[in-house]
């Protein structure tokens, strides 16, 4: 009986002793874990940048006219040089064969809204000039009496030019024309206002940078924009977003070089081309609401870094500095942009 009683003893003695180690394995494991927050905050982990959205690889280019997107269009490849209604004057060499941004841009829409709903393109390509020297440029442009020669469709499509018969100096538009005390006062003063804000058409007025880029600030697509005053620098930071390294195209001041395509300026030689400080405040008013829709796409521009957004709106501040400071454009700011029926012949 003693016998039986002890090994009774020994089996329970064995038994908890088991336990014991066992509980206290599981207390030293328990101390010596990490648990899931703990490794989502780990060093290794803080020290990662946040991811980056994925590179685009099938860009549309929206070719905001008299904005220099002709020489970057020269750059591309043949689906949009095709497509350039000037492309004969693409000089030999301009196109950037074998560059990412070459391989990237898959098409171009010209004088129409960023198809932001078209499938096939992951990002858009756009071009940035300030508004005021896109106006001025568009005025010469179309104006009968400078190059180029005007077609009939130019002529048709732009009120058979009654704007420039109204206002045939750029001084006498944006001075008087423009001036606010008039507005309404006559037809012309009409035309002068409806032409800057772009609701009578007469070609690139018209398709301005509400009417073709308003669509990508209701997009989460990707922006890449090259301004026009810093072409080849910008066309080298598309390059390496996309590829990761520069293209390293030289650039000769004061002109608008892409892969060897200079922008044809029409106002060679002209001296009447000049703003007054009168004349360039009327504008810059006038184009308020235009100037609000290029402040936004600066800002959606994935390849450029904030120190080039502020040079930017440096300049703007420079040419409308109560436009690029604020943007309350007043009365005439709100609403629908209203369409002009002539463009239903088109």
């Amino acid at each position: 009986c003693a016998l039986a009683m002890f090994r009774r003893r020994l089996r329970g003695c064995r038994y908890w002793s088991v336990v014991s180690v066992l509980l206290l394995i599981t207390l030293l494991t328990r101390n010596l874990s990490v648990d899931p927050l703990t490794t989502f905050l780990s060093t290794t982990n803080l020290s990662v940048d946040p991811p980056t959205p994925a590179v685009p690889r099938n860009l549309c280019f929206v070719h905001l006219g008299k904005s220099g997107g002709t020489a970057l269009g020269c750059s591309l490849g043949p689906q949009v040089r095709a497509t350039l209604s000037n492309r004969n004057l693409c000089p030999a060499g301009s196109e950037r064969v074998g560059s990412a941004l070459h391989a990237a841009v898959r098409g171009r829409v010209h004088l129409a809204p960023a198809p932001v709903f078209d499938s096939r393109y992951d990002a858009f390509l756009v071009t940035l000039r300030d508004p005021v020297q896109r106006m001025v440029s568009w005025y010469f442009y179309l104006h009968p009496n400078f190059l180029p020669v005007k077609k009939p469709k130019h002529i048709k499509f732009c009120h058979n030019m009654v704007f420039f018969r109204c206002w045939p100096t750029l001084q006498n538009y944006t001075e008087i024309g423009l001036d606010v005390r008039r507005a309404g006062n006559s037809t012309c003063d009409a035309w002068a206002h409806d032409i800057t804000r772009g609701t009578r058409h007469c070609w690139q007025n018209y398709w301005n940078y509400e009417r073709s880029y308003g669509n990508l600030l209701r997009t989460e697509k990707q922006v890449y924009a090259i301004r026009t005053e810093h072409l080849s620098r910008d066309v080298d930071g598309v390059e390496s977003a996309l590829s990761g390294s520069v293209s390293g195209r030289a650039v000769d001041a004061g002109h608008t070089l892409v892969g060897g395509a200079v922008e044809r300026v029409n106002g060679s030689g002209r001296t009447v081309d000049k703003l007054s400080l009168l004349g360039r405040r009327n504008l810059c008013r006038a184009l308020c609401r235009e100037i609000q829709v290029y402040k936004n796409i600066l800002g959606r521009a994935v390849n450029l870094s904030p120190a080039e957004k502020q040079e930017t709106l440096g300049e703007l501040a420079e040419t409308c500095p109560l436009e690029a400071d604020g943007a309350d454009c007043g009365k005439h700011g709100g609403g629908v942009l209203q369409e002009d029926p002539l463009i239903r012949g088109l």
